[in-house]
C-alpha cells in the first residue's frame, strides 16, 4: 500500500509504501503508472526501487515548484505481466490504485531573518514554489523575495545596504555613499 506521494525535484515522484515493493522488469512496466502534470497526461520515463524497497522514485516531465496551476497526479494500474507488476515482499501483486493520487510537495520554513533585517510575512510553512517579503533595517533594502523550491529548499533574500547620497566630484566620477560597507567580488 502506498502511503505518500511526493515531488523531489523538477523531474522526479518519490511514492513510499508501507512494506517493499518489488518488480524484476519495472523498466518495461512504467506503462502502468500514469502521471497527470498540469492535467497533461503522461508516463514515466524511468523509475527505481530503493535498497529496502519502500521508495518507488519515477522519472517525469518537468514540473515547477509550485502547486499553483500545476498539480500532479499518480495512478497506478497494475498490468497481467509477470515481473513487470509491482509485488510486496510476500510474493502477492500491489492492487491498482482506485483513483489518481495526488502528489505533495514540501513546505519550507522561511522563518530565519536575514541579516540587517527581520521575517517580515515569512512562516515555517511556506508553499513549495512560493515567496514571501522579509523586512530589511534602516539603511538596508531588501535583495528580492525569500522563496521555497523543490524538497523544502529554502533561498532565503538579503538585505543590502541603500545609497544615502550620491555627489559628483569630476566630470567623470559620481561618489556613492552607503548605509553601511559594500564589497565588490570582481
Amino acid at each position: 500500500t502506498a502511503v505518500s506521494w511526493k515531488v523531489t525535484s523538477a523531474n522526479t515522484i518519490e511514492i513510499t509504501y508501507a512494506d517493499a515493493v518489488y518488480a524484476d522488469d519495472l523498466a518495461n512496466g512504467l506503462s502502468q503508472f500514469s502521471v497527470s502534470i498540469d492535467g497533461n497526461a503522461g508516463t514515466p520515463t524511468a523509475g527505481t526501487i530503493s535498497a529496502n524497497g519502500k521508495v518507488l522514485t519515477l522519472t517525469v516531465a518537468s514540473m515547477t515548484a509550485s502547486a499553483t496551476n500545476n498539480a500532479v497526479t499518480v495512478l497506478y494500474t497494475k498490468n497481467s505481466i509477470a515481473d513487470q507488476f509491482l509485488e510486496s515482499q510476500y510474493g502477492a501483486p500491489v492492487e491498482s490504485d482506485s483513483a489518481a493520487n495526488s502528489v505533495d510537495r514540501d513546505t519550507c520554513d522561511a522563518t530565519a531573518a536575514p541579516v540587517n533585517g527581520g521575517n517580515g510575512d515569512c512562516g515555517s510553512a511556506l508553499e513549495a514554489g512560493g515567496e514571501c517579503q522579509p523586512t530589511c533595517n534602516s539603511g538596508y533594502v531588501p535583495s528580492g523575495k525569500t522563496s521555497c523550491g523543490f524538497a523544502g529548499v529554502v533561498t532565503h533574500a538579503t538585505c543590502v545596504p541603500t545609497a544615502v547620497s550620491w555627489k559628483v566630484t569630476s566630470a567623470n566620477t559620481i561618489e556613492i555613499t552607503y548605509a553601511d560597507a559594500v564589497y565588490a567580488d570582481d
